[in-house]
């Protein structure tokens, strides 16, 4: 466990402060009860399909990103998704290695004007900028071998409550690492790092896996089941 949460609310009430200080425990039960309905199955799924060859030209494309976590079963309906923005340029003509620039924006999960004060799961059907929740996470020139394979260091990740499908709070990550195998028409990665907001707990990249899908702005959002996340390296 390397970070604890910082956050002291004070409020006065007929004179007397109270001091509300960091309550992970209770973080996590209130986690444990907005997920009641999720079973505990964390073995890893089977493989699914996933194009690992580079482009052999460069290429600017939409993705939408969608990685399952095992804070949440693992569960496809409650991924974290991102908006993302690619592009992918060669080292040099005919090179089968090059350099692949993101740009991933986290997606609406959650509905804060139905069913006050907590909210609603909210469920895509259209993929659409519209959507995006929060600040761009930019990530540049990530070599890619002749393979596909790449490491991304995102480092910390903010998603807000609105995109955060699990519980509809703002969550805060660290060391986050997408591990991972680049293709053309869809590719995919680990998702290892450390939740340290709203409490601390570890994402093991071998548990938390993403899948991006190529899409064009106003296409049907992508169904995916829990066995196409995988990523077969």
């Amino acid at each position: 466990m390397r970070f604890g949460l910082h956050l002291v609310v004070i409020g006065a009430v007929g004179g007397i402060v109270f001091a509300c200080i960091p309550d992970p425990h209770g973080d996590y039960e209130d986690f444990k009860d907005r997920t009641a309905g999720l079973n505990p199955d964390l073995s890893p799924p089977e493989a699914g399909p996933i194009d690992a060859k580079p482009p052999e030209t460069a290429v600017e494309q939409l993705y939408v990103a969608v990685c399952v976590v095992s804070l949440a079963n693992r569960d496809p309906a409650q991924a974290f998704r991102f908006y993302t923005e690619s592009k992918y340029v060669p080292d040099g003509p005919g090179s089968a290695t090059g350099k692949l620039s993101l740009v991933m924006t986290t997606l609406k999960s959650w509905d804060h004007s139905v069913n006050p004060p907590n909210g609603q799961y909210f469920e895509p059907s259209v993929f659409t900028a519209a959507d995006k929740r929060g600040e761009p996470i930019l990530v540049n020139d990530i070599p890619v071998s002749d393979k596909g394979r790449f490491t991304a260091n995102l480092g910390k990740v903010t998603v807000t409550d609105a995109a955060n499908p699990v519980s509809g709070r703002q969550a805060v990550l660290d060391f986050v690492v997408l591990d991972g195998l680049f293709g053309t028409d869809n590719f995919c990665s680990t998702f290892g790092g450390t939740l340290v907001e709203p409490y601390v707990a570890e994402l093991p990249p071998d548990k938390n896996t993403c899948v991006w899908t190529k899409v064009k702005e106003g296409d049907a959002f992508p169904k995916l089941t829990k066995e196409q996340f995988v990523c077969p390296f």
